[in-house]
């Protein structure tokens, strides 16, 4: 006998198979999955619990070109692959990860979910946005290239004067502490420290420009220039901080034998002479009005260190999520442009005021070597700030 359920040859009163009862009407098979029992046929399973004139006329009649349901006819089997699968006619083993209110195919995407805003990039197109791809090609421009020449031009210089002066005193050092005062000493200490810092930073910063144009704005190079910021906005808080206190001294007019006073005024002095504002300290006859322009200076400084940090990390996010999340291009341009301005007007008259000597000649060049860098820099932001404003239809 056929099983008019499974199709499955039975000798018995019950199905081998899939247990139904032989000689009765066929049970609808029982899953977990609510999609396939919703696409049964409803008007056979009407039929069956009904008892409907239609259903009952056909099976008298016998005619054996009807069967109530195609699927089910003996002999027939809807699908091979389950009709001959017993875990699936078996019912639990058929699903065993299934979870209570999970419905299948109702919409769910296996493909790129959402992070951020923003789809997940695959490995391989990382870095090929269109924001990406106009961030490599500013990086890779010529004017890149002049910044980085300069700028190695610049730290040769640096290395130079700076090296020789941290020899000399070095050469010294002990006949100087052994008779010096403590302010001497501490001023000591002092200049050999700016001297140091100076060298650290014109090298760093040769450095993280060789690997932005080299790579062509890699997340490495974005992160080297990135920290060379950070460092810097660093250094100039702390030579905003004591030409603060210098300014509130001479406000309050503290005595000038203050050895405290003393250190904080060597330290502003020495970060004048190495940020290459000197002029700042020729334009007034009064410290206090100086000292307000010094700190202006040194504040303005910080702030563009600290935008030129915020692009870099945006320009790194753009890289690794695409679109144009490029933040605070545009305001640090225009500080950069500053200070390329001023540091190139300010060792243009230091060299032509005081440019005698070689040393001197070779430091206020390479000064006004990194203004130029500045200016060059400057020009590079804005065309890559244009660009994204362009991308985002501005």
């Amino acid at each position: 006998m056929i099983c008019p359920n499974c199709g499955r040859e039975a000798n018995g009163k019950f199905c081998p198979g899939c247990g139904t009862k032989l000689n009765a009407e066929p049970a609808a098979p029982q899953t977990n999955n609510q999609g396939y029992a919703s696409n049964q046929n409803q008007n056979y399973a009407q039929n069956q619990g009904n008892g409907t004139p239609g259903y009952s006329s056909n099976q008298e009649y016998n005619n054996p070109a009807y069967a109530p349901n195609q699927g089910y006819q003996p002999g027939y089997a809807p699908n091979q692959g389950y009709a001959q699968n017993r875990t699936y006619q078996s019912g639990p083993a058929y699903n065993q990860n299934f979870q209570p209110g999970y419905v299948p195919n109702q919409g769910f995407n296996p493909g790129q979910q959402v992070t951020g805003g923003y789809q997940d990039i695959p490995a391989g197109m990382v870095g090929q946005s269109p924001g990406a791809q106009l961030l490599r090609k500013h990086a890779g421009s010529p004017l890149m290239l002049l910044c980085a020449l300069l700028m190695t031009l610049a730290a040769g210089c640096i290395c130079y004067i700076c090296g020789k002066a941290i020899i000399s005193w070095l050469d010294g050092i002990g006949d100087y502490f052994k008779y010096a005062a403590s302010s001497g000493k501490i001023s000591m200490i002092l200049n050999l420290v700016t001297c140091a810092a100076h060298i650290v930073v014109a090298v760093w910063l040769t450095v993280a420009l060789w690997m932005l144009f080299a790579s062509a704005g890699s997340m490495g190079s974005l992160k080297a220039c990135r920290s060379c910021f950070r460092a810097r906005m660093g250094m100039l808080a702390l030579l905003t901080v004591s030409a603060l206190i210098t300014l509130l001294a001479f406000i309050i007019k503290e005595r000038s034998g203050s050895e405290f006073v003393y250190v904080v005024s060597t330290l502003t002095q020495n970060g004048v002479t190495h940020a290459g504002i000197q002029p700042a300290t020729l334009l007034f006859k009064d410290s206090i009005p100086t000292l307000i322009l010094i700190s202006v200076l040194f504040i303005c400084g910080m702030i563009r260190n600290s935008l030129l940090s915020t692009a870099c990390s945006s320009s790194i996010r753009m890289l690794c999520y695409g679109g144009p999340q490029q933040k605070r291009v545009a305001a640090a341009g225009v500080l950069t442009l500053f200070s390329g301005l001023v540091l190139m007007a300010s060792n243009i008259y230091m060299l032509v005021k005081y440019g005698k000597g070689f040393e001197n000649i070779l430091y206020y060049s390479a000064l006004l070597a990194c203004g130029l860098v500045s200016f060059l820099g400057a020009i590079v932001l804005f065309m890559n700030a244009s660009g994204v404003r362009r991308m985002r239809g501005i």
